[in-house]
Parts: C-alpha cells; structure tokens; sequence
C-alpha cells in the first residue's frame, strides 16, 4: 500500500510538471521573459524504489497478444511505431522505459542494452523500481528492428532512440498508445503494455528459464513474475510442450537400475534374504 506522503508528492510532481512545461512553452514562444517554475524543485520520490513494490497496476490484468496477433498487428504500421511494438513484445520492456531509450544504452558488440531511466510527462527519471534498472539481452530479431530504428534516428543530437513527428524526445509513450489502439481490432480492449505482457507469456509458455525471463523484466525475483503469469506457466503442464530436462539422468538410470541385469534390487522389507 503506497503511503500519503508518496500519493502526495506523486500529485505535486505531475502538476509542476504540466505547468513547467505550459511556462517553457510560452518562453520559447517569447510571451514570458523568465519561466518561474524553473526554480521550483522537483521532489525526491524515494519512496519510487520500494523494493516491496516491484508490480504495475497493468500486471493484473494480464492479456496478452498471440504470435500470429503481433504478426498483423506489425504489417499494418511501418517506420519508428513498428520498430517501437516490435521491440516491446520481443524484449518485455515497459513503454516509458522504450520512450527513454538512448543510443548510448546499446551495446551492439555484446547485444545487451541498459534501462537506467523512463520518461513521463516531458522529463526523465527513475525506472520504477531498483531491479527495474537492468541490462537486456538483445535478441537477433530486436538487434534488426534497432538497427531499422538507427536508420532513422541514429546520431540525433538528443541521442534518443525514438524521436517523435517533431523530432524531438516523447513527451510521454500516450501518443505511442494511442496510435498502437488504432491498429487493434474494433472491440479488442488491450493496450500498448500488454506488448510487455506478451513477452513474459510467449517466452515463459515456450519454455524459457523463469530467471531469465524474471531479469529481462526486471522484476525483483522469479516468484514476482510467477505470480504474474502463472497462467502461462501452467502450459508447461501438457508434457508435449515441456523442453526435455535432466538428460544426464537418462543413462544413468538405465545402466544402474531398470534395464541393468546385474543391479541388485532391494529385497522386500521384513523378507529375510
């Protein structure tokens, strides 16, 4: 439960943030000749970093989008909002932290990249949580959708990854969701952070290390993740879609008990031998 002084300065952030950047605006404009709330602090939120916190409101209402759904929703958008999608779904990122993405965070020779910071209401911050700050693998099929992303914005004099229509860092990912809305179906009431759901699903239903998937989230623990997706784990029930575990046991067995003649097999307790 998040306490009042949190709620409190959650509240004061977000309306000295609306304003700063209403006064920016007008001083760019040359309607003002100083912004007043350029003095006003922005408030330490440590409260942000409660390790205690590591979930999202959206992580209880899990609804995630099939192969073949990422599919069509990829061929109806082309340029920075297919590449954006794409690289939400194949690596689990939350969208204020793709939003914030610099090209400096990617690693290209060790395809890895770095979540250090997200991105609301025009200024940079904290991920969320302390195990949200991580490194991410780079699968092949992200590393191709970021390089057709550098194609587009690589060497910006912001360094980000995504620029928006101005090109200019995101205020927000709102206008990324809104636009991710546009492509579903009509009746469909999933949203852009059910492409996070998505990965989680895809990867822990295939079979991939609950660890691994655990870190790629940034979540604090497995048990974090399992909660979340259980649903998906439980696939793993239906032994034809299991990965084939313990191989090193199947020699082993055979040569030292069931098929080996030579194995002396206990006798039965209270039968004298």
């Amino acid at each position: 439960m998040r306490s009042l002084k949190s709620l409190l300065l959650e509240q004061y952030e977000k309306h000295r943030s609306i304003f700063n950047a209403i006064l920016n605006d007008a001083l760019i404009e040359g309607l003002i000749d100083f912004n007043p709330f350029a003095r006003v602090p922005t408030p330490v939120l440590v409260e942000k970093y409660n390790e205690d916190d590591d979930l999202d409101e959206e992580d209880k209402n899990v609804n995630p989008f099939s192969l073949g759904e990422i599919k069509n929703i990829l061929l109806k958008t082309d340029g920075y909002k297919r590449n954006f999608f794409a690289i939400m779904a194949f690596s689990g990122l939350r969208p204020g932290e793709l939003v914030a993405l610099k090209w400096s965070d990617i690693d290209w020779e060790s395809e890895t990249f770095k979540v250090v910071r997200t991105r609301m209401r025009g200024e940079f911050g904290p991920p969320k949580t302390r195990s949200s700050k991580r490194v991410v693998e780079m699968m092949p099929n992200v590393k191709e959708y970021f390089l057709e992303q550098y194609e587009l914005t690589g060497g910006n004099i912001f360094d980000m990854v995504f620029l928006s229509s101005f090109h200019k860092p995101f205020y927000s990912h709102c206008t990324i969701a809104k636009q991710f809305k546009d492509l579903l179906d009509e009746g469909d009431k999933r949203y852009l952070y059910q492409l996070r759901h998505t990965f989680a699903s895809l990867m822990i239903s295939n079979g991939e290390e609950i660890t691994w998937v655990s870190q790629m989230m940034g979540h604090k623990s497995a048990d974090i993740t399992l909660r979340v997706y259980a649903k998906a784990y439980k696939v793993l029930k239906d032994k034809t879609l299991r990965k084939k575990r313990a191989s090193f046991l199947d020699n082993w067995h055979k040569s030292g008990t069931v098929n080996n003649p030579m194995y002396d097999k206990p006798h039965e307790i209270g039968v004298q031998r």
